[in-house]
């Protein structure tokens, strides 16, 4: 392995510092990454080998690695990926030339547009668009010398000028002395900048330059010369700045010179794998009591673990992740029981503590960052740490997601985290910056059904425990079930959601009003402006839907988004009830729902609505405080939120009818017949901003009597609706003068005209249209002639006049003509003719021009005759005495009955009439028909064990008898005592069982209303107490059955949904005994913290209370004194060692003498003698011990001459004066007297 050296550049990727190229105004301007391949030489040298990391840490400390010689240098070719910042518009700007721009609708002219329909000016122009200059000669904000000159405005700015004799100086100072600019003139020999003064100038250089000796020239700051420039992996000084570099590891050969990474602000290097974080990313350092864990609330789909969704985080300064609350682990051991019964990820599990830096500078101490990432919320590392989340969760091991996109992730970065040194009783071992320091990351993300982790650490950031990176799938692959999956679809919905408050929305207050819903579903039913379904009517709750709707945008250019109401009711059903002649259909039941349940405002897609409401008002309802249904109410703001719902349903609204041989009835309630002849306005709106106009034609059999055969229905500035009719009893349907497709009604679906209207066809026979302002009119077709119903709201009264007469309230003047003038009520019908007549329409322009498409050759002409004389009903004659027998025993005293049976002399026009009549007044009782009032307190609060008691009062809009009943699913303990209009409900609460706390209220003919409160149950056990703090609105509380069980806040000592269990404080606290230490759980009222539990004794060779226990140095104690030579301490223990020379005996303590001789453990040539401890060399007679202390050397050894050639030995002159071979210690003479041998052989 080799280490890589720049020996060019001196860095492997590297950005040069500049400015951005664009402008604009904060968060206008983004930036990205951009890359390219570069090359350089690179110098190999071989690596220094580690050391074994912690375990010299907890030895002492004594070493980290060993340096090894290098190897003579050499130089090879390296490549790398350099690395430069791009300059872009942000999403939402627009760039114009070298600007970011937001949208302006008016341009600016001499600024920029830093926000909708908003300009920052340039210096010198002002105005909305910056079109005007601003004269700062006469707002006297110029630097002109005005003692000796004066000021002239221009475009944008103004030029100073001096009395005569006197010189301008620097563009606005006068002086007698005329100056030589010698910065215009360049003769100033200034390298950079120059800076003129009167008679003189002076020079200054560029930021990353100073100014040489000569004040002239400008020599370049090398920043990299202080401290490496602060540069964290290198630094290349450049001119006029830094190029702030990445180098590799000591000893690291690798094809570029480090290339995984990559630089973070100016100075940082980042490992590639890690998350931006810090200043990267936007962040700062997080605040931390290091004593306990950060709670912070997920976004809305929370986090699923697993088997469990959690909404809520904990944060701990060690590297433990909790979604269930805990206090911080001290003691990070997998099998220690919390991490089996919470959710917790663990990315760091060596025992650490952050407190132990916080007296270093603040670069060095531990740091921890945190934050959410969700799309769109305008963090510059969103898309990145997304698009990052979304391929771990796609690569995780073993778990197949291809399709997996996030829409949240959380990063958590620790850096710098040291080891804990209370193992050495909270005395470190060594100085603490020196001590080893970790940095690692935590990013989790989720799509609310899919859950994710991934650990990341950093090579060059590991100093004391190392691993790998790793990714985790936190659900199963083959689970199918996910928890608490309605919060997935509300959260889905949510983020679909553009609108933040609606009730903003241009046009919002054009639907009907809160609390205007029809208060039945009876009146529902019949309002022709909205539509119910009656094969919903067996369902606990259905839902109406408003034909009243506005169309709108949230701004300009934005998508269109149309607005409507819902409202609903309980269970309804049909009965049949006998109405005079014959039989009608009636609705009960169907009482209007109030709260979440009593529907709301839709936009654009009610069934899309529709689920997002069971699935965020009915499925999580309970979750989270009720936070779902609330948000959901914030989007979709209620119809009904409180009881009684429909307090703002019109009471009288609007609604009248013509039919037949025109026989109208004012909308006051005057009726009359007008047989005029030609095209008429039936009605008119606030002044023609809607019109209704009818033609007519001769009644089948007369001439002197007229029927309605076509209608033109139309809303100002929109498109007209035109209907004729077609035989006896069919309609054609005309839009803007072209025939319509009516194939849309076969399937009963309702044809939108334009953005103002719909049309639909609720029977064979007739059609109905239904403006968004809730303007209605209904064309029925019987016999050849039409009958009109026409409805308006309220907001239109006084403002309607016509054939249908001025509503107001006022019948005495109904009968307004055209040009102002009232007929009395009491005027007869030929005097009323005139009336008539005032309304019809005309071919010229104004206020009553035809709306009606004409063929070819017809015009408002066609459709009159000037020889045409009416016939009145005050004036009526039968020429046939058994044709009026027969028309009076339909019609009896009917006067328009008999009429039209006069006129056409067809006996079956007077069964229409009568028919006609009577069906109308049936929709008119059942739209005026209301349930009784009811009223109680909106929210019920109990307490297990006592005893609840609610007034409810009521009142019938009839004065009739009221019968009070309990709902469906009370409880057996609820008692209702009645009387009159008053009714008592006393409920002894003996259960925290969910419930419906109904009352059903009985009025007269038929109608049903409901008392339906929301319960908040509280049911602490063991002193706890309800939080209020966290109950929701009543109008979202409890889902399908309005029953909360409240929250509550526990005594010391317990914990659980009601307190019911004692809180287990060796559980929570996950061991935190010292380890090998039991640890007892103490009963309530103990707490949770360091008073809920009760350590052991610690192990032996430690010392403390078992919860801190530090090592004792046995040396220092007489437990070490029995070591024979010397006692060292380790944690938890000590050993004995001998000193050299010894060894220790089996007894561990005592040392013995090590014979070296014996053992063969010298280098003696001759004898070796055994001492205590030691060993010395001795020679045998002839030979003297030489220098060394193992060499012997002969006192008499041979010549050249002499010497027969002894070997592995000397040759020395014996007694005798002949040459004697003697060999050396473990060798024998062989017998050739010359070679000495091993003994062993």
């Amino acid at each position: 392995m080799y280490k890589p050296l720049l020996a060019a550049l001196l860095c492997s990727a590297f950005v040069c510092f500049a400015s951005a190229q664009l402008r604009g105004p904060p968060g206008a301007v983004c930036t990205r990454q951009g890359s390219r391949l570069v090359t350089f030489l690179i110098e190999n040298r071989r690596r220094r080998e580690p050391s074994s990391g912690i375990w010299d840490y907890l030895r002492m400390w004594d070493a980290f690695g060993i340096k090894k010689d290098r190897n003579p240098r050499s130089f090879v070719t390296g490549y790398a990926i350099e690395y430069f910042t791009i300059y872009e518009c942000c999403v939402g700007w627009n760039r114009i030339d070298d600007t970011c721009q937001a949208d302006c609708y008016h341009p600016c002219e001499h600024g920029l547009c830093v926000d909708t329909n908003f300009c920052e000016c340039d210096e010198g122009w002002e105005g909305e668009q910056c079109e005007h200059d601003v004269d700062e000669c006469w707002y006297e904000i110029d630097e002109c010398d005005h003692e000796n000159g004066d000021c002239t405005n221009t475009e944008g700015s103004y030029n100073c000028t001096c009395d005569e004799g006197l010189h301008l100086i620097n563009g606005t100072t006068c002086h007698e002395i005329p100056d030589t600019d010698e910065c215009a003139r360049g003769i100033s020999g200034c390298e950079q900048n120059c800076h003129n003064t009167h008679g003189s100038y002076f020079c200054s250089c560029d930021a990353g330059y100073t100014l040489a000796a000569d004040r002239h020239a400008c020599t370049d700051i090398d920043e990299c010369a202080t401290n490496d420039g602060g540069c964290e992996h290198s630094c290349t000084n450049v001119p006029g700045g830094r190029c702030s570099g990445i180098i590799g590891p000591p000893g690291k050969s690798v094809p570029n010179p480090w290339p995984n990474h990559r630089l973070a602000g100016e100075t940082a290097c980042r490992d590639n794998d890690t998350y931006p974080y810090g200043e990267e990313a936007g962040e700062v350092p997080r605040i931390w009591n290091f004593s306990t864990c950060n709670e912070e609330a997920l976004p809305q789909e929370g986090f699923r673990f697993f088997g469990r969704r959690h909404h809520q985080i904990h944060i701990c300064d060690n590297g433990i992740v909790s979604f269930d609350r805990i206090n911080r682990p001290r003691n990070l051991n997998l099998n220690a029981v919390g991490f089996y019964t919470h959710a917790v990820l663990a990315p760091f599990l060596a025992r650490s503590n952050a407190e132990l830096l916080d007296n270093l500078p603040e670069a060095d101490r531990t740091k921890i960052y945190y934050s959410l990432y969700e799309r769109g919320d305008g963090k510059v590392a969103t898309d990145e740490v997304l698009q990052r989340a979304r391929d771990d969760g796609r690569s995780t091991p073993r778990y197949f997601s291809q399709t997996y996109e996030p829409v949240w992730a959380l990063v958590v970065t620790w850096t710098r985290v040291p080891p804990d040194c209370s193992i050495y009783g909270g005395v470190c071992p060594r100085d603490h910056d020196q001590l080893p320091v970790n940095d690692f990351q935590l990013a989790i993300s989720t799509d609310g059904t899919l859950s994710y982790a991934t650990f990341v650490y950093p090579a060059k950031k590991l100093e004391w425990v190392s691993t790998g990176n790793w990714k985790f799938a936190l659900q199963p692959q083959e689970s199918t079930t996910v928890p608490e999956s309605a919060v997935v679809g509300c959260s889905r919905w949510m983020r679909q959601q553009t609108v933040e408050d609606p009730t903003q929305l241009l046009g919002y207050g054009a639907l009907p009003p809160v609390s205007s819903c029809p208060c039945s579903a009876e009146q529902a039913f019949h309002d022709p402006t909205y539509t119910v379904d009656r094969s919903q009517f067996n369902q606990d709750r259905f839902c109406g839907s408003s034909r009243r709707r506005v169309h709108t945008r949230e701004s300009a250019g934005s998508e269109k988004l149309i607005l409507s109401r819902t409202c609903c009711y309980s269970a309804a059903y049909w009965w049949r009830q006998w109405a005079g002649r014959r039989w009608r259909d009636r609705i009960s039941g169907g009482s209007l729902r109030t709260g979440h349940a009593g529907g709301h405002l839709i936009i654009n897609d009610t069934s899309a609505d529709e689920v997002a409401y069971q699935s965020c008002c009915v499925g999580a309802s309970g979750l989270r405080g009720g936070w779902y249904c609330q948000r959901f109410q914030t989007l979709r703001p209620l119809s009904a939120p409180s009881a009684p719902g429909c307090k703002d349903y019109p009471v009288d609204p609007g609604w009248t009818r013509l039919r037949g041989d025109p026989h109208f009835t004012t909308i006051d309630g005057i009726s009359y017949t007008f047989n005029g002849l030609g095209e008429y306005v039936i009605v008119d709106v606030d002044n023609g901003l809607y019109q209704v106009q009818g033609r007519t034609a001769f009644a089948s059999g007369s001439s002197h009597a007229t029927i309605i055969s076509a209608v033109v229905i139309n809303e100002r500035g929109k498109l007209p609706i035109q209907t004729n009719v077609v035989g006896n009893s069919s309609l054609d349907l005309c839009i803007n003068g072209s025939m319509a497709d009516t194939s849309v009604f076969e399937s009963n679906e309702e044809m939108e005209v334009g953005d103002n209207a719909v049309i639909l066809k609720p029977s064979n026979d007739s059609l109905l249209v239904v403006f968004f302002s809730g303007v209605t009119v209904k064309v029925s077709a019987k016999k050849g002639m039409l009958a009109v119903e026409f409805s308006a709201p309220p907001e239109f009264r006084g403002k309607v006049r016509g054939l249908l007469g001025r509503w107001d309230g006022d019948s005495t003047n109904d009968f307004e003509a055209f040009n102002g003038t009232v007929f009395s009520a009491d005027s007869t019908e030929r005097e009323l003719y005139a009336f008539g007549n005032s309304w019809q329409v005309t071919v010229e322009d104004g206020p009553k021009k035809s709306l009606f498409f004409y063929k070819d050759g017809e015009d408002v002409n066609t459709f009159i005759s000037v020889d045409y004389q009416p016939k009145y009903t005050d004036e009526l004659v039968f020429s046939d005495p058994e044709l009026e027998t027969k028309a009076r025993e339909i019609c009896g005293n009917d006067t328009e009955c008999l009429f039209d049976v006069s006129q056409t002399g067809d006996i079956e026009v007077a069964v229409i009439t009568v028919e006609g009549k009577e069906e109308f007044a049936s929709q008119t009782a059942a739209r005026g028909r209301f349930p009784p009032t009811v009223s109680g307190p909106d929210e019920v609060y109990a307490t297990v064990n006592d005893t609840v008691t609610i007034r409810i009062n009521a009142s019938d809009p009839n004065n009739g008898t009221l019968v009070f009943a309990l709902g469906e699913g009370a409880p057996d303990t609820a008692d209702l005592a009645v009387e009159g209009d008053l009714a008592t409900l006393t409920w002894q609460v003996t259960s925290d069982a969910p419930f419906n706390l109904r009352v059903d209220v009985f009025g007269s003919d038929n109608t049903t209303a409901q008392y339906w409160p929301a319960v908040y149950m509280c049911s602490c056990l063991h002193g706890g107490n309800c939080d209020a703090s966290t109950d929701p609105d009543p109008a979202s509380a409890g889902g399908e059955t309005k029953f909360v069980q409240r929250s509550c806040t526990c005594a010391p000592g317990y914990t659980g949904d009601r307190c019911e269990e004692d809180i287990d404080a060796c559980l929570l606290n996950f061991d935190p005994c010292f380890p090998g230490v039991g640890c007892e759980d103490l009963p309530a009222p103990a707490g949770d913290g360091t008073d809920g539990f009760r350590c052991g004794d610690c192990p032996g060779g430690y010392t403390g209370d078992g919860f801190n226990c530090q090592d004792l140095d046995e040396c220092g104690t007489p437990e070490g004194d029995v070591c024979t030579h010397t006692c060292e301490n380790y944690p938890g223990t000590f050993i004995c060692s001998c000193d050299q020379g010894f060894e220790l005996t089996e007894d561990k303590v005592s040392c013995q003498d090590i014979d070296e001789c014996a053992l063969q453990l010298t280098n003696c040539s001759q004898q070796c003698e055994n001492t205590a401890g030691s060993s010395n060399c001795a020679c045998l007679d002839g030979f003297t011990l030489a220098a060394n202390g193992m060499d012997c050397e002969p006192d008499n050894p041979c010549s050249a001459g002499n010497n027969p050639g002894c070997e592995f030995g000397w040759c020395i002159t014996n007694s005798l004066g002949t040459a004697q071979c003697v060999c050396r210690s473990g060798y024998v003479l062989a017998s050739d007297n010359r070679t000495c041998e091993g003994r062993w052989k």
